[in-house]
C-alpha cells in the first residue's frame, strides 16, 4: 500500500522520460567518440628522470633483433610475408644544471638491416635493406628535489615526503 502507484499513462512517460535521458546521452557519446582530437601521447623510457649527478656523460650501446610475419592490406597480391631486422643502436647522454636543477639531454642513433620475403604471383621474392632508423632526442629536467649536485654531494642528500617538510 506504501507504492505509489502511476497511471499507465504516467508510467508511459516516465519510460519514455527515462529512454529519451538515454538517448541522449548515447547520443552526446557517440559524438564524443567521432569529433575528438588527436590527442598527442607520450613515451616514458626507464630511467628517463632518474637523479644523477650533474656534468656527467654516458654511452649506452644496444642490439634488438625482431622476426615474423608482416601485416599487409588485404588486397595487394602478396602471401606468406617475413622480415627479419637487426638493429645496433648507441646512445649518448649529459646531465647538466639548469636553473639551479638537474637535467639530462639524451641522443640514440639506430642502424638498421632488414631482410623481407614475400611470395607474389607464385613467386618467391628477397629483398634487403639497410639504414638508419629513427633517431630519438630527449631532453628533460627535474623540476621537484633535484637540485644540481655533483657526485658527493648528492649521495648526502636525502628526500623525505613534501608533506614533512618545513
Amino acid at each position: 500500500m506504501g507504492r505509489s502507484r502511476l497511471s499507465w499513462k504516467n508510467q508511459i512517460d516516465a519510460r519514455g522520460a527515462r529512454n529519451h535521458k538515454m538517448s541522449t546521452s548515447s547520443l552526446g557519446g557517440l559524438c564524443l567518440l567521432f569529433f575528438t582530437a588527436r590527442a598527442p601521447a607520450q613515451d616514458l623510457d626507464p630511467r628517463a628522470y632518474a637523479r644523477i649527478p650533474v656534468d656527467v656523460t654516458f654511452v649506452v650501446a644496444g642490439f634488438s633483433y625482431s622476426n615474423g610475419g608482416i601485416v599487409t592490406d588485404a588486397t595487394t597480391p602478396m602471401l606468406n610475408t617475413h622480415a627479419d631486422v637487426e638493429t645496433p643502436s648507441i646512445a649518448d647522454g649529459q646531465t647538466f644544471s639548469l636553473f639551479g636543477q638537474t637535467a639530462q639531454a639524451f641522443a640514440a642513433l639506430p642502424y638498421s638491416w632488414a631482410q623481407g620475403s614475400a611470395e607474389i604471383g607464385g613467386q618467391t621474392q628477397n629483398i634487403t635493406r639497410s639504414g638508419f632508423s629513427d633517431m630519438r632526442l630527449r631532453f628533460s629536467i627535474l623540476f621537484l628535489d633535484a637540485p644540481a649536485t655533483k657526485g658527493e654531494e648528492l649521495r648526502k642528500f636525502r628526500v623525505g615526503p613534501s608533506w614533512a617538510k618545513a
